[in-house]
């Protein structure tokens, strides 16, 4: 009777070591890693003293971005503007970007074709959108507001890694 009740436990004990094997293979654990992205969008930009309501500028833009794990975006944004009023390439920007997802900073350089001027910027970029400040070699000072297809920065992959037992 002894015997009977050793190997019940002793096969109780096999299978509930062999379990916690098994969900030890089966548990994972969720990390985040560093995410580089590129991505090309479209979108519209007015310009507070140049660009009338009705005529945007058209722009097309690169953004180069990296997403550390703690969700801190970094990275660059060009963008080439068209203006419609004028029917000519308006200006070729490039800057920083960085911040968090749903809010960044941005700061840069560029050249305004129309008014034949370097110009710096600085502004906020959000999900879809940009406003902006500038000012150009002719301390000509202009706001712009810019809504795009690019959305937020700053989702990081998922790495599932199996726990060790």
């Amino acid at each position: 009777m002894l015997k009977k009740y050793s190997i019940v436990i002793v096969s109780t004990m096999l299978m509930a070591i062999s379990f916690t094997a098994l969900a030890g293979t089966l548990t994972y654990n969720t990390q985040y890693s560093s995410e580089t992205d590129t991505k090309g969008y479209v979108g519209l930009q007015w310009l507070l003293n140049e660009t009338p309501v009705a005529k945007p500028n058209i722009l097309g833009g690169v953004r180069w971005t990296r997403t550390n794990a703690s969700n801190n975006v970094n990275g660059v944004d060009a963008t080439l503007t068209f203006s419609t009023d004028k029917m000519t390439v308006n200006t070729l920007r490039t800057g920083y970007i960085g911040g968090k997802c749903d809010v960044q900073g941005t700061a840069g350089i560029g050249y305004s074709f129309i008014n034949s001027a370097a110009l710096a910027y600085a502004g906020i970029v959000g999900p879809y959108s940009k406003v902006f400040g500038q000012v150009d070699t002719n301390k000509k000072l202009d706001l712009g507001v810019e809504l795009n297809t690019q959305k937020c920065e700053g989702h990081r992959k998922t790495v599932i890694t199996p726990l060790t037992c």
